[in-house]
């Protein structure tokens, strides 16, 4: 019974105390208990009883043998584990057992098959605010032993750490227990939990240290790292993490499957930050936003079919990384385009490669459990069955273009993965090998001698003690039994009667002992028997033991082809993301684009990628024009709500992230521009506990455009300048998009104010395009087709009405719609005019212009315009079809001059 005061709540307290912010899973016998505020937040967290020993101590405790489902609850619900293991047989303790804490458990270094989603990557990160106002950053994946650092800028920290899918944040713990206000800011925008670290894991001496004992090298300049290097505080404060959670000798330890770190190549990539990639829905939708894993009907759901479409688990993790980190080379870009063509006019080919992507299983985290030494006997049967599929993929890419720069890459891994293989074959491993070693049955029978030897005891013990108890009785002459039972053990037993005749057999009985004599019977032990008994008994758990010890060598053998076993599982990655890029081009009849230098985006037919799988034929096609042949880089996009205009933009964007990846599109013909960076300004959502309103957030975001859009940028803004006044929000709007025009970014800039459109006919890099609608019968027809030009309603009454808005409402919100729409004409005049536009980049101003009456915008036509004048001569007059057809003929004379 543990209270208070027993050495085992002692232990307890001594463990709690070694780790601070860890819940202490205390293996005791076949639970693992918890205590004090550890037990009250299981309780909580888990559903569990919670109960209490006699000093009144809280007490709540679940089974080890299902310990990983209430892990992961745990690790979920953003909490870290320390698991305490008893380190000893309780059967040899004398007084308290022996225990240790053998793992720390938290949501940024999980390795456990059972902890985590297979398409889902989760990385540690460590941040480290900078002199000069960057902010050093380092993450690693324990789990696949990617391992990179940066310094960025800090308002782009919370994007780079989003792309990289970052589930617990490190920080220098400030010692006064508070968490930094810039940590905490950051900590929000990625929905993580923080880890407070001792500041001096954060020294770049301490880093250096580590490092250079890590990788086993004198010098960090092949990692291209100086002993100065800004982000060096972050790696060694994730190094350090690494190794204390893992539990590794600080002098000698190491982790031999964490690869060297790499600098993060942003100038190689296309930048999307944080809002971009939850607004444009590339990981998950922003209904699904916070939920761990969950990326049906994002992008990346629908390409990998909710993880179903790609062969292997790596395969769908490294679509995840190509779709936030797109390239910008258009060379490197060309290289998987032509694999992609290749594959996509090869059906059989794509077979072929399939079938032996599907014989390959999750390698890396394979690899990182073997790394951490937490492999499972069916993690090595899957390593077996994985690299013996080396040669036959080798064979298959060969002679093949454009694909032999993967069989170049294979060939040198095929030799040490087939000897490997040789090691795990059929014969070595049971085909069906438990998830665990506690019961053995791992090797095959005729594997091991000595394994043999034992499991034969265990199997056929009853057939030695049958001969022998023959054996025994015709050397006697007379019957003799063989018994057992738990006090003596094996025995011989003969009758009363039998015995006494035994002194005529001295020679025969010799060694033998006397052991218990009952009523009619007496029981004697020979050496040879408690031999047999011992070997028996002591069989199960010397054949475990040898079980054990063939694992561990095997595991040794496996653990020297670590880096040959990552090498091949990438290079199986790229080539199944490649097969899913053209089996999504054969099926869907998709284009491959055409990589330029210039800022253009030109799309005849295009489809959203993901609605367009969703929807199939029911969606849209669009043209897309933006820069390039004349045409305007920014377009202001009009029309009714639900017309469709967020789908048009968003389309845009994903089209050209797609692009950037080397995927074919959903379109007819593209041409894309190389770009830097995509933004998007799309949706309302507040931030309170930054004490930030919606439209602060907006202003806010919008602000980050500003500032980095570039001519090679591309921007989709969405309803800027609603969350204010609309004089406010007007100004802003028209502002922002001089400033974008001036830029000369490619931008889409959705609206209601009406007002905008009027840019067009006095900015060369300004057109208009409206989405499709009309009324019909009293309802709204969204025809969902973008063409040029403007328009001027909103339709929102209309839409009102659709949503079931009761009539009373629609009715008299049409009434006061007309008034203010009277009263709009007739004050238009005296409508203050927005701010100038900014001269940006040497773009020269231009004179304040004053925003045209709201009619007249939707042509863009000066007041005294023949088309206008010939329009009010006809006033209501009845003209007939014929008349009508004339009339409009003549005003398009006059429209073209």
């Amino acid at each position: 019974m543990a209270t208070a005061d027993t050495p085992a709540m002692k232990q307890y307290k001594r463990f709690k105390a070694q780790h601070p912010g860890c819940v202490l899973f205390f293996r005791m016998g076949d639970f693992y208990e918890m205590f004090y505020e550890d037990a009250d937040l299981a309780h909580r967290v888990l559903g569990i009883t919670l109960s209490q020993r006699t000093a009144g101590v809280p007490m709540a405790g679940v089974p080890h043998h299902s310990v990983e489902g209430y892990l992961k609850r745990m690790i979920q619900a953003g909490h870290r584990v320390a698991v305490c293991e008893q380190t000893q047989d309780p059967k040899e303790a004398k007084g308290v057992v022996d225990r240790d804490v053998t793992r720390v458990v938290s949501p940024g270094t999980l390795t456990d098959e059972a902890l985590m989603d297979a398409g889902e990557p989760a990385a540690v990160a460590a941040a480290h605010p900078l002199k000069d106002g960057r902010v050093a950053l380092a993450w690693a994946e324990l789990s696949t032993g990617a391992f990179g650092f940066a310094a960025v800028d800090a308002d782009e920290a919370a994007g780079e750490l989003a792309r990289l899918s970052v589930a617990e944040l490190l920080f220098s713990d400030p010692d006064d227990g508070s968490v930094p206000p810039a940590t905490e800011a950051l900590r929000r925008a990625l929905d993580v939990p923080a880890s407070p670290r001792p500041g001096y894991t954060f020294r770049p001496a301490e880093a250096v240290t580590l490092l250079k004992r890590q990788f086993g090298v004198a010098d960090l300049g092949g990692f291209g790292l100086g002993d100065d290097d800004p982000a060096l505080p972050a790696v060694g404060a994730v190094l350090a993490y690494l190794h204390e959670t893992q539990r590794t000798d600080p002098q000698t330890g190491r982790l031999p499957h964490l690869q060297p770190p790499r600098r993060l190549d942003r100038a190689g990539s296309l930048i999307i930050d944080a809002a971009s990639l939850a607004s444009l829905e590339v990981v998950r939708t922003q209904a699904a936003a916070g939920a761990s894993g969950e990326t049906a009907g994002s992008l990346l759901g629908v390409l990998s079919g909710n993880g179903k479409a790609t062969r292997t688990p790596m395969g769908g993790r490294l679509l995840r990384r190509w779709l936030c980190f797109p390239l910008r080379d258009a060379e490197a870009i060309g290289r998987r385009q032509d694999v992609v063509a290749s594959l996509a006019d090869d059906g059989r080919f794509v077979n072929e490669l399939s079938v032996q992507l599907k014989r390959i299983q999750d390698v890396p985290r394979i690899a990182g459990r073997l790394g951490v030494g937490r492999l499972t006997p069916r993690d090595l049967v899957a390593l077996g069955r994985s690299v013996a599929a080396a040669r036959t993929l080798a064979e298959v890419l060969g002679g093949r273009e454009p694909v032999a720069p993967f069989h170049d890459r294979l060939d040198p891994l095929v030799g040490p993965l087939m000897g490997l293989a040789e090691t795990l074959d059929d014969t070595c491993l049971q085909e069906d090998a438990p998830s665990h070693l506690r019961a053995g049955g791992v090797f095959c029978d005729g594997f091991d001698r000595e394994l043999d030897a034992q499991r034969d005891l265990m199997q056929h013990g009853d057939r030695w003690l049958a001969a022998y108890q023959q054996e025994m009785s015709e050397k006697l002459g007379i019957p003799v039994k063989v018994g057992f039972n738990k006090v003596f053990g094996y025995y011989l037993e003969l009758t009363a009667v039998q015995a006494a005749k035994l002194h005529d057999r001295d020679a025969a009985t010799a060694g033998w002992t006397r052991k218990q004599t009952l009523k009619n019977a007496e029981r004697y032990i020979t050496a040879e028997l408690k031999d047999h008994e011992t070997r028996v008994l002591a069989a199960e758990d010397r054949a475990i033991a040898r079980e054990l010890e063939l694992f561990a060598g095997l595991c040794d053998q496996a653990a020297q082809r670590i880096p040959q076993l990552q090498a091949y599982a990438e290079l199986a990655a790229e080539l199944d993301v490649l097969l899913l890029f053209a089996e999504r081009a054969a099926k869907g009849g998709h284009c491959r684009p055409t990589l330029v230098d210039g800022p253009v985006l030109d799309v005849a037919g295009g489809r959203h990628p993901a609605l367009d799988e969703l929807l199939g034929t029911g969606f849209v096609a669009n043209a897309i024009h933006l820069g390039g042949a004349g045409r305007a880089p920014l377009a202001l996009l009009t029309g009714p709500n639900m017309a469709g205009k967020s789908t048009y933009i968003r389309q845009a964007a994903l089209l050209t992230l797609l692009a950037h990846t080397g995927a074919f599109l959903p379109a007819e013909s593209a041409t894309v521009g190389l770009t830097d960076r995509i933004f998007t300004r799309v949706g309302a959502q507040d931030q309170l506990h930054a004490g930030r309103s919606t439209f602060m957030v907006e202003m806010t975001e919008a602000a980050e455009i500003c500032r980095h859009a570039g001519p090679h940028s591309l921007v989709i803004l969405d309803e800027i300048g609603r969350g204010t006044s609309t004089y406010d929000g007007l100004s802003l709007a028209w502002a922002i998009a001089e400033h974008l025009e001036a830029v000369g970014c490619r931008t889409l800039f959705a609206t209601h104010y009406h007002e905008l459109t009027a840019l067009a006919g006095t900015r060369s890099g300004i057109a208009n395009l409206h989405v499709k609608a009309r009324p019909l019968n009293g309802e709204m027809v969204f025809l969902h087709t973008v063409e040029p030009g403007a328009t001027d309603r909103s339709y929102g009454v209309e839409v009102a009405r659709l949503a079931g808005m009761p009539p009373a409402v629609t009715d008299r919100a049409g009434s006061l719609l007309e008034a203010f729409e009277e009263k709009a004409a007739g004050s238009a005049d005296r409508v203050p005019p927005p701010p100038q536009r900014p001269t940006v980049r040497g773009a020269a101003r231009s004179k304040p212009l004053r925003p045209p009456k709201p009619q007249l915008a939707l042509f863009g036509l000066p007041e005294d315009h023949p088309v206008l004048s010939r329009l009010a001569g006809l006033g209501d007059a009845a003209l007939s079809p014929g008349e009508a057809e004339a009339e409009l003929d003549a005003l398009r004379t006059l429209l073209r001059g």
